[in-house]
């Protein structure tokens, strides 16, 4: 009988043991992350978000808050949770999304933003990354703008542009250069 005091003290204190700050793929503030393909690796916090890439060639890239992105030479972050493809990650004004095309990542104040993948780092300006506060309507669904009939529509609603690989909204236009912009 006095057996079954001791066998809860005993799961209570395991239980206790077990880390409570674990990230999993479902935590939208994940402090340090990597691809699905484990080759990007970043760390973001309320200062800066850091990339690097973990296969050759090696580079780097980083934004700090209301500085302009910019590349930097690589170093060591530990590979953190997977942040899975189509899942973004926000901690204060800093937000990355994983695609199958990289980790973009950008500072929700400025719109500074640079992509990281094996193909390299591309720094994106502001005017290329910045979204516009939008008013959702019945037409567009949860973390998408609303659908409009053309680009035009959609730069005098004041949305756009759109990357591809980040936002789904970039399939539903035509990306006539093909340089991965729409509604510019």
């Amino acid at each position: 009988m006095h057996r079954f005091p001791l066998t809860l003290a005993i799961i209570a204190t395991v239980v206790g043991a077990v880390p409570a700050t674990a990230a999993t793929t479902n935590d939208r503030s994940i402090g340090t992350f990597h691809s699905p393909s484990g080759n990007v690796r970043c760390t973001i916090n309320a200062q800066r978000v850091v990339c690097t890439t973990i296969q050759k060639p090696r580079i780097a890239a980083r934004i700090r808050a209301g500085k302009k992105a910019e590349s930097r030479p690589p170093l060591t972050i530990p590979p953190g949770s997977n942040l899975p493809y189509g899942q973004t990650t926000t901690v204060g004004r800093f937000s990355c999304s994983s695609s199958t095309s990289g980790v973009r990542c950008r500072d929700r104040q400025t719109g500074h933003a640079f992509l990281i993948s094996r193909q390299g780092a591309k720094l994106l300006p502001a005017a290329v990354t910045a979204k516009k506060p939008v008013t959702k309507t019945s037409g567009g669904s949860s973390g998408t703008d609303r659908r409009l009939s053309s680009c035009a529509a959609v730069r005098s609603a004041g949305l756009g542009p759109y990357v591809r690989g980040v936002d789904p909204e970039y399939y539903w236009y035509r990306d006539a250069d093909h340089d991965g912009t729409v509604c510019e």
